[in-house]
């Protein structure tokens, strides 16, 4: 115990820096399990020991100034990174019963059997204002005629993400919904796909079964399956994008080339991944790696082999469950989330698809719609929903009649 005035103060003063610094550990722990800007919290509640340390220790003035400076100035980094990714989207609003259903295989899928709306607005202006039919498997409806098939009427699969899913149109608008009508409603059209998937999730479906588990079609049914690729889905499929990161199927690439399932993303992490999903929480470490407020990281030509994998995995998936189907895959070279302004992304993503062509069909979405790789606005919803709109769907749904099926 402390004898003198001396040891005394000494004990005060180390007593209440403990106190100190068990409160700042206790909020910074709490900011990084549920706070939305977690690192501006910690940066300032460890500013603010700091100043305090300055009181109780005045000779080192000059350090815990400079420690508070130094602080503050990380905090206001954060936040003005955290800001500038955030204000572009200050002016939009949604409203409507849209939701998503976790899904213990794929991540995220729609609820089964139920009518969801979306209405969005800019500045008070509608963008759209749509319904989303989903029928009792939880998936989007893609016919007029939803039961009154024959059993033998052949089938098409389409796979993709938010583009074939068609976010932002009405259940009509949709490229598998044009498809049917096109066709005259002599195929059984699937839309198999859903606003956050990849191709990890179109491989998952595909090595579980799901089709014959959410569709009527057998293996002699299925006469076409159709992808359509985006740039953004070589990031989804390396768990880059933090919805994707939290929960999803998760597949690594082996030495031989080929794609190995791994559970989910998220599910027993390393020490390195414990800690790159702390730090990935700083707005200020993804502006440092290349990242954005959806993106943990920039990818890398690793994410683009994985994806790839993904893709051939897929393909051969097809081959052994329906022997009769053609795979064709639609190319959208454009990247709505501008984290590949060079276009490199697009061209690694075009390059290595067509090299598969010996087992797939590469169309390019350029080509049959000019100028959709610079996103051209007659081919797309609007500058805050850069997906397809109901004409660049009736256009490929064309293509698919008469160049693909030539019906």
């Amino acid at each position: 115990m402390p004898t003198s005035l001396g040891e005394h103060h000494r004990f005060g003063i180390a007593v209440v820096g403990g106190v100190l610094v068990a409160l700042a550990s206790i909020v910074s722990i709490a900011a990084l399990k549920g706070f939305a800007i977690p690192y501006v919290w910690i940066a300032l509640v460890w500013a603010s020991v700091m100043l305090c340390g300055w009181v109780l220790v005045p000779r080192a003035k000059t350090a815990w100034i400079s420690l508070t400076v130094l602080l503050s100035v990380l905090a206001a980094l954060e936040g003005f990174f955290w800001a500038s990714e955030h204000w572009v989207f200050k002016d939009i609003r949604s409203e409507g019963t849209f939701t998503w259903a976790s899904d213990p295989l794929l991540g995220y899928t729609a609820p089964k059997g139920v009518a969801l709306t979306e209405a969005k607005y800019y500045r008070g202006k509608k963008l759209y204002d749509v319904v989303y039919t989903m029928d009792a498997n939880g998936l989007r409806i893609a016919s007029p005629n939803v039961q009154g098939y024959g059993a033998a009427t052949p089938c098409i699969l389409f796979f993709g993400d938010a583009y074939t899913y068609g976010w932002g149109l009405n259940d009509q608008d949709t490229l598998p919904y044009r498809v049917a009508v096109k066709l005259k409603e002599k195929y059984r059209v699937y839309n198999m796909s859903f606003l956050t998937h990849g191709p990890q999730q179109m491989l998952a479906i595909l090595e579980h079964n799901l089709v014959s588990k959410e569709t009527r079609c057998t293996p002699g049914d299925v006469k076409y399956v159709i992808y359509s690729a985006t740039p953004d889905q070589v990031r989804k499929a390396a768990g880059l994008r933090e919805i994707d990161h939290l929960h999803g199927p998760r597949y690594v690439l082996a030495a031989d080339g080929s794609v190995k399932y791994r559970g989910q993303f998220g599910e027993d992490p390393s020490r390195v991944e414990k800690l790159r999903a702390q730090l990935e929480k700083s707005f200020l470490y993804r502006s440092l790696v290349g990242g954005n407020a959806i993106y943990y990281r920039r990818y890398n030509d690793a994410d683009v082999a994985l994806y790839l994998a993904i893709v051939k995995a897929a393909r051969a998936r097809v081959k052994t469950l329906y022997p009769d189907a053609q795979f064709h895959v639609f190319v959208w070279g454009n990247d709505a989330v501008h984290l590949d302004k060079s276009g490199s992304l697009s061209k690694k993503l075009i390059g290595g698809l067509e090299a598969m062509e010996d087992d797939l069909k590469v169309h390019r979405v350029n080509d049959i719609l000019p100028g959709s790789d610079t996103d051209d606005p007659a081919y797309f919803l609007g500058r805050f929903s850069l997906h397809p709109n109901a004409a660049a769907n009736d256009r490929l749904a064309e293509y698919v009649a008469n160049v693909i099926v030539k019906h």
